[in-house]
């Protein structure tokens, strides 16, 4: 398993704790709140997209749903915030469905199961169009069984199912639900239960079910490793495949400096393949199992 965080406004983090704990627990990737309903934006969004770049972190953005408000609204609300930024190589966009409790109790249980769905396929459809890619879907088995998938219709079980998903799953039960076969993403702890004495317990855990080369190839087109960018585990990764491929002598450290870049170049050479030093998906494809 891979292992990541998400991050939020409720989150109290800076750039030397992220570092510190991105190296202590071999973290790759941060999903980072961005908006929410129609009008609300996270404080904190840039500061922890930026803390995390400086950390060698994939990233990505997530909004909250909210059903009673209207969805059109909710995507522009997302993707001013997501597009205002330069989203080459970030993970794909979520969209947070679950539980909105209100004054008046569970939001999603007063709405027909029909405007449920045309809520969600709505703002996913406008996020859709507008990134050229499939959002992710996070959710939790039981609100998803509850609430949307026995309105579904075949064709609506269909759609959903093109969109990756990410499940809660604290438990450790690895549960799916209807229509996926399975899940890539997985949430594994709340920083609300964890020691608040320490900064890795008060954040979210995430998981990644797959290999580097699968999440890398995940990442919006763009994405690149090169000369001075922040010490990482993927690039330890890189130098680790390099190694073994006796490209490069030195010790994996995750510091993409001048003896990575040779032994990158050394790669592409013997690959027939532009000598920059540069790590494009090209390049990872070829040299990561």
């Amino acid at each position: 398993m891979i292992q990541g965080l998400d991050t939020s406004h409720h989150n109290i983090l800076n750039t030397s704790q992220l570092k510190e704990i991105v190296q202590q627990y071999r973290l790759y990737f941060n999903f980072m709140k961005a908006t929410e309903g129609v009008t609300f934006q996270d404080r904190k969004f840039d500061k922890y997209k930026e803390y995390s770049h400086k950390a060698g972190m994939l990233c990505s953005a997530y909004h909250f749903f909210r059903p009673f408000s209207d969805a059109e609204g909710q995507a522009y609300n997302f993707l001013q915030r997501y597009t205002s930024m330069d989203i080459n190589g970030m993970l794909p966009p979520v969209v947070d469905i679950e539980w909105a409790e209100s004054a008046k109790g569970e939001q999603w249980s007063r709405l027909s199961p029909a405007k449920r769905i045309k809520q969600i396929r709505t703002y996913l459809d406008i996020v859709r169009a507008a990134v050229k890619t499939a959002p992710i879907i996070y959710t939790a088995v039981n609100f998803w069984e509850t609430y949307i998938y026995p309105n579904c219709s075949a064709e609506d079980n269909e759609y959903f199912a093109a969109h990756p998903i990410w499940i809660v799953d604290l438990n450790g039960k690895r549960k799916v639900p209807k229509p996926w076969t399975e899940a890539k993403f997985w949430q594994t702890h709340f920083g609300e239960h964890g020691d608040q004495q320490d900064p890795y317990q008060r954040l979210d855990h995430d998981e990644y079910d797959g290999t580097v080369k699968e999440l890398l190839n995940m990442t919006m087109p763009g994405f690149t490793l090169k000369s001075g960018f922040p010490r990482s585990w993927i690039v330890y990764d890189v130098q680790f495949a390099l190694a073994m491929q006796n490209y490069m002598e030195d010790k994996p450290d995750g510091w993409f400096g001048p003896r990575t870049e040779a032994g990158v170049k050394r790669f592409q050479q013997d690959n027939d393949l532009p000598a920059n030093g540069i790590v494009d998906s090209v390049i990872w494809n070829a040299l990561l199992v």
